[in-house]
This record gives C-alpha cells, sequence and structure tokens, in this order.
C-alpha cells in the first residue's frame, strides 16, 4: 500500500509540472490582462519559469524515484499514472477559471504544442526512471 502511494504521489508531481508548464503557455493573454505587463515580458517570463520548472521537477524525480523505489520496477508506472492526474488538473482549472473573453481563447497552435508536450512526457519519465536506477560503480547503497 506505500509504494502504490508514493508512485501515486511521484505521478502527481509530474502531472503537476506539465500542467503548469503548459498552462503558462496557453494563458499568456490572461496574464497580461491581469498583470498589465507587455504580452513579450510575460512570454520570456513565462519560458524561463517552464524551464526552471522542468529542471526543478526533473532533479526532484531523479531524487524522490532513486530514493523512493531504488531497483524496484514499478517506479517505471508513472510514465501512465500522471495521465488521470492531468486530466483532473485540466479540469478543475477549466471549472474554476473559464475562458470569459473571447480574447483570451488560446490560439490553435497552442494546442498542437501542448499534444506534442504529452506525446514526448512519458518518455521523459521514463528517461528519468531509467537513469535513477543506474548504479555507479563503488556504491555502496544497498537500499533497495
Amino acid at each position: 500500500m506505500r509504494t502504490f502511494l508514493k508512485l501515486n504521489g511521484l505521478s502527481m508531481i509530474y502531472a503537476l509540472s506539465l500542467f503548469l508548464q503548459i498552462e503558462l503557455v496557453v494563458n499568456t493573454y490572461r496574464m497580461v490582462r491581469v498583470t498589465s505587463i507587455k504580452t513579450t515580458d510575460i512570454s520570456i517570463m513565462s519560458d524561463v519559469t517552464a524551464v526552471l520548472l522542468l529542471v526543478i521537477t526533473t532533479c526532484a524525480g531523479f531524487y524522490l524515484t532513486k530514493r523512493l523505489f531504488g531497483e524496484r520496477k514499478v517506479k517505471y508506472l508513472a510514465a501512465v499514472l500522471w495521465i488521470p492526474y492531468f486530466d483532473l488538473l485540466i479540469k478543475a482549472f477549466a471549472h474554476f477559471f473559464p475562458i470569459t473573453d473571447p480574447g483570451e481563447a488560446p490560439l490553435g497552435a497552442v494546442g498542437l504544442i501542448a499534444l506534442f508536450y504529452m506525446i514526448g512526457y512519458p518518455i521523459y519519465i521514463l528517461v528519468i526512471s531509467l537513469v535513477s536506477s543506474i548504479r555507479l560503480e563503488g556504491s555502496t547503497d544497498t537500499r533497495a
């Protein structure tokens, strides 16, 4: 049961990371309206934030996967289990923050970018899981 909870917690972290990255791209016009900052400045800030979020998530995912799961193969399930959490986050955000101004609707290409993110994300998670299971020579870590 503890492994199940750990795996779902890690999957939730992955889903939250992708959700925040996509929402930063999709809601540029909303952020411009709310903050009154120029579109180019918001775009640069959201890109920098997305990259920082990716770096932080990669480090946290690597650390948590190595610490919580070690050599166990169950960690590879996180590449699939993030999907329901991501869907839940998207639906909750759309429910609580509906688009009321048609000018804030994202362009069609943004959906395509989000689709590419979602297609590549399981590969990203699998790479983190794979790298976290590599043992260095001379390692004395006996947890598994």
